[in-house]
Formats: structure tokens, C-alpha cells, sequence
């Protein structure tokens, strides 16, 4: 039998070695790519657009290039209101959730729209959003039970209104019509004395500029995007009463079970790094949004202590408590008034802190 060469043993050894090594570090990398699918009502672009592009930026970047991210932005895929059971039934693996649009499945969550000051600073009001799902662990369990979690968070710009008429004080609002979104909101207006309008979001440039309402009031950035202050150019900033959404990025928890420990260590370094990032990003958004209404031509006319004191002031707060109560109640959830109260307390105890 002939033998072989020592050398041509080892360089067949060594063929295989090399062979092997292929193998395993294909199918590694096959068994770790991974692509998921984000769904969101935003642009990609102003600062809620930017807010998310950061996070999925961090994330690609935290995983190494074991993660890809396929966006699907401003509605192409599911509508805001859909995209919480979009998540749900794997339709999309991860989706920006806005409490505001299912506040009747997201009962326990919905206790959020009801706080009215908060923190000015972008870091103060994630710590006490932090604080809020910490220590109230039924928000979280609520999402549980839709077959998701929360992997980030981030919330926007304070409220403002913009008017057709100028505004030096909130008293102001007299007699305007004022649009918003939020019924508790609609129910503050009224005790300050303007007429609450509800009107879609596409009506609202139009209905300005043929004096059909006077007024909006919803976040800054909103006003900004839309450039309402183009036609309604006296700005009232109440900086003090906070944007109360925390805007949820979701994922499928079947999906979530399936990623590797490395990609959900990914998750937790991208939402930390996403936050700082974004706190910048938001102080520079603000300092943009003031300046273009300023070089518009708009007044810009910041609420004052006895604004807040005003707007603290009327019983409209009493009653939407009182209706969130017994709604929710009535929807199953226990201790309705106690959970309200849990919230609104670490609120004022954060307001407290920034201000000492």
C-alpha cells in the first residue's frame, strides 16, 4: 500500500479544518441573520421620525450586522390605529404603539392622558415615564396581554396653541374656537370659556385660514410639522403641560422568543444609546421649532405661573377623572381611581424634583 507524503496528510487535514470552518460559520451566520419588520403612522422625518429612525439605527448598530430592519412608514403598511393588533397577530413583528388610539383596549394605559403637568426637560420626562411602568407593573402586563412588549420609548414636545388672535394670557381663549384632539383636553377648553372643536388633522390649515376655528391646541412639533403657525401665527407655549404619550415601540412576543440572547442583549444597548441620542436631537428640534415660527412672522408667548395655576384650576379635571373612572371600571379594571392616583403621584413627584 503506498503511503502517503507527511505533508500531503497535513494539507488534507487542513483542507477539512478549512472545509469545516466554512460550514459552521455559514450556517452560524444564516442562523443568526435576522430581519424584522417595523411599522409606524410617522414620516421619516421632523422629530417623531426621527425619534424612531434613531432607535433603528441603534439597533442595526448594536447587533453588528446581524439585524436588519425592513420600516414601513406614514401608514404604508397599517394604520396608527391598527398597528397595536398588527403587533398582536404577527402582521408586523415591531410597530410604534399610541396609546391615545386604542385607550379602550389599553385601559390601564390610558391613565396616562388624564396627568397634565410634567417634567420640561427631555431626560426628566423619560425617568418619569420609566418610573411610571416600574412601578405600576399593570400598564405592562396590559400589553402582555396583546402579545407584545415594549422594547423602546420616547415621547415629544410639549403642548402650545395656535391662534388667528393674539393670546397674552390663557384667559385669552374666550370665546375661540379651539380644536383638539383630546376629549379631556376639549374639556379644559370649555371651562376657560372657548368653544372645543373636534375636526380631522387635514382640515385644520384650511379651517384656520378661513377663520371656520381659531385655535389648535396640540404638541409644538405638530404645530411645527404642519406649519399651522403659518395661518394662526400667535403661538401660546405651555411648555409646563407635557406631551402625556409615551410613544411605545412594540414587538411581537412570539417574535421577541425567538431572537437569539445576543440580539435581546442588542435591544436593551440600542434603547439605551437611542435615548441619549435622541435627547440632543429633541433639544435642538425645540430650539429649531421657536426659531422658524419667530423668522415666520408668528408671536410666540410663553404661559406664565398664573397660566398654569388657570389651567390647574377648573373642574373640567374633576370630570375627566370621573368619567375615566367609571368607563374603564366598567371595562374591567379594578381599582380604577388607585391606579389614577399611583400615576398622577409620581408625575407631581418628578415636576417636584426638576423644579428644586
Amino acid at each position: 500500500m503506498k503511503k502517503n507524503h507527511p505533508l500531503q496528510t497535513m494539507a488534507g487535514m487542513l483542507a477539512a479544518i478549512l472545509f469545516l470552518i466554512g460550514i459552521v460559520s455559514v450556517s452560524a451566520t444564516t442562523a443568526e441573520a435576522v430581519t424584522l419588520t417595523f411599522a409606524s403612522n410617522s414620516p421619516p422625518s421632523g422629530l417623531k421620525g426621527d425619534a424612531e429612525k434613531i432607535f433603528l439605527e441603534e439597533l442595526e448598530k448594536a447587533a453588528g450586522g446581524e439585524l436588519t430592519i425592513k420600516p414601513f412608514w406614514a401608514e404604508s403598511l397599517l394604520k396608527g390605529k391598527e398597528i397595536l393588533k398588527g403587533v398582536e397577530n404577527g402582521i408586523v413583528d415591531m410597530g410604534q404603539v399610541n396609546i391615545a388610539f386604542s385607550w379602550k383596549r389599553l385601559m390601564r394605559n390610558s391613565g396616562l392622558l388624564l396627568t397634565n403637568e410634567g417634567p420640561v426637560r427631555y431626560p426628566n420626562k423619560m425617568k418619569t415615564f420609566k418610573r411610571i411602568y416600574a412601578e405600576v407593573p399593570e400598564l405592562n402586563e396590559e400589553f402582555n396581554k396583546y402579545k407584545q412588549q415594549t422594547v423602546y420609548m420616547y415621547t415629544l414636545t410639549s403642548i402650545s396653541t395656535c391662534l388667528t388672535k393674539p393670546a397674552a394670557t390663557i384667559d385669552d381663549f374666550k370665546d375661540l374656537k379651539i380644536r383638539s384632539s383630546s376629549p379631556f383636553a376639549l374639556q379644559v377648553l370649555k371651562d376657560l370659556g372657548a368653544t372645543p372643536v373636534s375636526l380631522p388633522w387635514g382640515d385644520l390649515y384650511i379651517s384656520l385660514q378661513t377663520n371656520a376655528i381659531q385655535g389648535v391646541l396640540t404638541n409644538t412639533d405638530s404645530i411645527h410639522r404642519a406649519k399651522l403657525y403659518e395661518v394662526a401665527p400667535h403661538m401660546f407655549i405651555m411648555d409646563r403641560i407635557w406631551m402625556p404619550i409615551p410613544y411605545q415601540i412594540n414587538i411581537n412576543q412570539k417574535k421577541w422568543q425567538s431572537l437569539s440572547p445576543e440580539i435581546k442583549a442588542a435591544f436593551a444597548m440600542a434603547a439605551e444609546n437611542a435615548e441619549k441620542r435622541f435627547s440632543q436631537v429633541y433639544d435642538q428640534w425645540w430650539e429649531r421649532i421657536i426659531s422658524d415660527m419667530k423668522k415666520s412672522g408668528a408671536t410666540v408667548t410663553f404661559a406664565s405661573d398664573a397660566d398654569y395655576d388657570r389651567w390647574a384650576g377648573v373642574q373640567a379635571h374633576q370630570r375627566n377623572e370621573a368619567f375615566w373612572v367609571k368607563a374603564v371600571s366598567k371595562g374591567g379594571v379594578e381599582d380604577a381611581k388607585g391606579l389614577l392616583d399611583r400615576i398622577q403621584t409620581i408625575v407631581a413627584e418628578e415636576v417636584k424634583r426638576e423644579k428644586q
